[in-house]
């Protein structure tokens, strides 16, 4: 589904932005279009969607990619000055960082 969703939006140029968009997208490809509806206003999917948001807006996060941890470290490409920098600057090491040690 990835390849059909990454074609819709770069090539056939859909937004996909409107519910009612993305139900028809699911439809011409196979999704029964109530089941999407359904799982898609659910509240447990609308809850996630909710706190994504505060996560987000918390970290004033502005792009993608964009890794945070643990609520103390931030890093993304446009942090570093290097044109060229394609992978998130220390990123490997963040986890290590923010967990405790473990015996």
């Amino acid at each position: 589904m990835h390849d059909k969703v990454f074609n819709a939006i770069h090539v056939a140029h859909r937004h996909l932005l409107e519910p009612s968009e993305i139900a028809d997208f699911m439809a011409e490809n196979g999704i029964d279009r109530a089941q999407w509806q359904a799982a898609y206003s659910s509240f447990s999917v609308v809850s996630k969607a909710n706190q994504a948001v505060q996560i987000w807006t918390a970290y004033k996060i502005d792009g993608t990619p964009t890794l945070a941890c643990d609520g103390k470290y931030l890093t993304a490409p446009s942090m570093v000055r290097s044109p060229h920098a394609r992978r998130l600057p220390g990123g490997d090491g963040l986890p290590d960082r923010a967990l405790p040690p473990r015996a």
